[in-house]
């Protein structure tokens, strides 16, 4: 006779459950939200459909999972069709859009010496990044003196009108920077000290009660002054240029109500625990160099407040979104982000076209870094795409098997009867061999994968590697999407 199952009721799955499937690769395979922890990149060429296929079903369904996000803009229709997917999901009205005649603002130094344990060091390092994003875009990568002086000439600066001042923006910084000292005869004018924002930052700061700590930091930033007034002018105006060609970028038009207003309402923390996605819509096209160095700063903002939150308290995922990775790269703070960013349930998806833009990305030492990088991915797929060196790549990486070579040769003979052959006087050998080959050839990614589009049936397909893991007994799995349509 049947009874009822008196036991005790299972319990409810998870909260932001990690066997929550996010990317279906077909044949009952799936990428799931416990697997994206270790990260995702995607590899394909301009009108590969990437973005269309595999970038839309990944962000729904992350969006679906209750992520977080922050997605880095490089074309102007970028932040509307994240807001398109966002409204797929049901979760249109978590979405934030940052820049022109939006009302979110995040003042980046001074929320970042707000945070508990802020130092000048911490602050300094934000700036460090832009710095050698710009000098890596002037092909300036291997004068390493001129970026070293700007970072020391920065958090000289931050540390001076911080301690002096009790906060600091990038106009102060900016205004200090401008303002210092060009000789040590003005240094130490009177006029200079009351009529200089740099000598009235000094003045204050001399007159301030500090903690020990904090009182010499003060003392190290008033002693580069007096170093910094008795430089070469010819230095002092390099030291000069590089730095504020940074902070001039926080200072104009629409990024400087963003970041440079003394004004923050939307800060990381509230997107970690209201579930936000944020989409600073100042591309990279429409802004250049502006807009790049913004988003690389945000994302730095981020990335350091995911990995000192507590996770108990705020377990939401949290996904750091960048397509055109190349604009954004930051080879130091990535790989530290994604060497423990699974521990902060941080998710770093990336979309690229090639390597030699990722190569590009990461100055003199491109190749090695940009290889190293994408190993830090534990989940990678491959579209179309008609870069060799790419494909050759990516070849390599899947790896090599036994194939079985047959051959074979006639010769004349006139020592076996015609008729052996019907009729052909000549004589028949064979041979194999077996070889290591390509599982996939470089030629394959060129030639064999659908980009979507309607002669394709809008079918995408893509070759998916993933650490550790074997479909069926190979390395790989060959995937097809459909794009997704809003």
């Amino acid at each position: 006779m049947w009874k009822p199952f008196r036991g005790r009721p299972r319990p409810p799955p998870p909260l932001y459950d990690p066997d929550t499937p996010i990317l279906d690769l077909g044949d009952r395979e799936h990428i799931t939200l416990g697997q994206m922890y270790q990260s995702f990149f995607v590899c394909g060429g301009t009108g590969s459909g990437k973005t269309s296929s595999l970038g839309f079903h990944i962000l729904l369904n992350l969006l679906r999972a209750g992520a977080c996000v922050l997605t880095m803009v490089a074309k102007p229709d970028e932040a509307e069709r994240i807001r398109k997917i966002c409204e797929l999901a049901g979760r249109g009205k978590d979405f934030r859009r940052i820049g022109p005649g939006e009302p979110w603002k995040i003042d980046l130094l001074n929320y970042e010496l707000s945070q508990p344990n802020a130092s000048v060091e911490s602050v300094a390092a934000l700036l460090d990044v832009l710095v050698e994003l710009a000098s890596r875009s002037q092909g300036k990568g291997d004068e390493p003196f001129w970026a070293l002086l700007s970072k020391r000439l920065l958090k000289m600066s931050i540390s001076a009108v911080w301690l002096g001042t009790g906060k600091c923006s990038v106009t102060d910084v900016f205004s200090f920077i401008t303002t210092l000292a060009q000789t040590p005869e003005q240094l130490h004018s009177r006029e200079w000290v009351k009529g200089s924002f740099a000598g009235q930052c000094l003045l204050t700061g001399a007159m301030r009660e500090m903690p020990p700590g904090k009182r010499r930091d003060f003392e190290q930033a008033v002693t580069f002054t007096e170093e910094w007034s008795e430089l070469n002018s010819k230095t002092r105006s390099i030291g000069i240029t590089m730095a504020v060609n940074v902070l001039s970028q926080f200072m104009s038009g629409a990024i400087a109500d963003v970041c440079s207003s003394g004004e923050t309402n939307l800060t990381p923390e509230m997107v970690f625990d209201e579930g936000l996605v944020v989409a600073p819509d100042i591309s990279v096209l429409t802004h250049h160099q502006a807009g790049q160095f913004l988003q690389v700063a945000l994302k730095t903002v981020y990335q350091r407040a995911v990995l000192r939150r507590d996770v108990r308290k705020s377990p939401r995922p949290f996904v750091l979104w960048m397509d055109e990775v190349n604009f954004f790269l930051d080879p130091k703070q990535d790989a530290i982000f994604q060497s423990v960013g699974r521990s902060a349930r941080s998710i770093t998806v990336a979309m690229g076209q090639n390597l030699p833009l990722l190569q590009q990305s990461f100055g003199p030492d491109g190749e090695r870094d940009a290889a190293a990088w994408i190993g830090n991915f534990g989940t990678v797929a491959i579209c179309s795409n008609n870069c060799h060196q790419t494909n050759q790549f990516f070849s390599d990486r899947i790896g090599q098997h036994r194939e079985l070579f047959l051959g074979g040769s006639t010769q004349r003979s006139d020592h076996l009867p015609l008729s052996f052959f019907g009729g052909l006087d000549s004589t028949v050998t064979g041979s194999f061999s077996e070889q290591w080959s390509p599982r996939i050839p470089p030629s394959f990614f060129a030639t064999q994968l659908r980009t979507g589009g309607n002669w394709n049936g809008k079918l995408v397909d893509f070759i998916c590697m993933q650490n550790a893991r074997k479909f069926g007994k190979l390395p790989y799995k060959f995937c097809t999407l459909t794009q997704g349509e809003f």
